[in-house]
């Protein structure tokens, strides 16, 4: 539990020190009218996911009608917005409940694959197991299935609200990954949500090693910040959830193309996955 103060506390410090860019943003959505309509979303960092012997970090596209209403700051008013949002993650990722959501069951299997099968206590929610945060940090408090029944991008905010968001949380994503020091980053967007990659981490570059099916969508993120991470970009599972072998190919990509991650797992992991796959990554490095 100490651990678990201990990153929480750096996470706390970090949107402490955005505090005054948060207010602005939260002024600006109330006098566009807009502070009932919109969430925040922060990460917490579990026990269980510090525990865990490769961490992973989800790295989400926007809230789907859910995360703190900022509405709610303006009756409570200090810091309340950051500790609030945080407890919300928390007690969501703490809930023993489980879920066909295809998201967090494709993580699931992820982490079940990279830790060992029985790695999760099922008495605890898998999502506990993860250290999950969003492309979009404020998002729309409806779901994007109602905002966005005929965009293929992600819902746009008003430019002068989107401007302020860029101007003050433009790096809160680095940081966190940061403080969190995950093993594995997935980032679980589409291609429409890498300019908000870009932004978040500045220098950023999308590498593609295979053009093939399943791993066509597949990005491996170069940072100089971020070195021994597997950090990929991969379409969100609902996209491919109907490729079976996708998540066993991801898999193989992630081990090939993470020297950190190889060192991490069991030697005869390597010997679980496509011949063929592994070939064609080399012949392209």
């Amino acid at each position: 539990m100490a651990k678990e103060c201990e990153i929480n506390k750096k996470l706390e410090a970090l949107y402490e020190s955005k505090r005054w860019g948060f207010l602005e943003i939260l002024e600006q959505a109330k006098e566009l009218g807009l502070s009932d309509k919109l969430v925040l979303h922060l990460p917490y960092a579990t026990q269980q996911y510090l525990d865990s012997k490769i961490k992973i970090m989800l790295v989400g596209q926007e809230s789907n009608g859910w995360g703190f209403r900022l509405s709610k700051q303006s009756e409570h008013g200090g810091l309340f917005y950051i500790y609030s949002a945080m407890e919300l993650t928390k007690h969501f990722q703490a809930r023993i409940t489980q879920t066909n959501n295809v998201f967090w069951k494709f993580a699931e299997g992820v982490y079940e694959h990279c830790n060992g099968h029985g790695s999760m206590n099922y008495y605890i929610n898998p999502k506990a197991y993860f250290f999950w945060s969003g492309v979009r940090r404020i998002s729309y408090h409806t779901t994007r299935a109602t905002l966005m029944r005929e965009l293929q991008s992600p819902t746009p905010m008003p430019e002068s609200l989107q401007e302020l968001i860029d101007k003050h949380l433009d790096s809160l994503l680095l940081s966190e990954i940061q403080i969190a020091q995950p093993d594995i980053v997935l980032f679980l967007s589409t291609p429409s949500y890498d300019s908000y990659i870009k932004q978040q981490l500045d220098g950023v570059q999308f590498v593609r090693h295979i053009y093939d099916e399943p791993l066509e969508s597949v990005a491996n993120l170069i940072h100089p910040k971020l070195t021994n991470i597997a950090t990929l970009r991969i379409y969100h599972p609902k996209v491919f959830k109907a490729l079976y072998n996708y998540q066993d190919s991801l898999l193989g990509y992630m081990l090939c193309v993470s020297a950190s991650l190889a060192r991490l797992l069991p030697e005869d992991k390597l010997q679980t996955f496509d011949k063929d796959l592994l070939r064609d990554f080399y012949e392209y490095t």
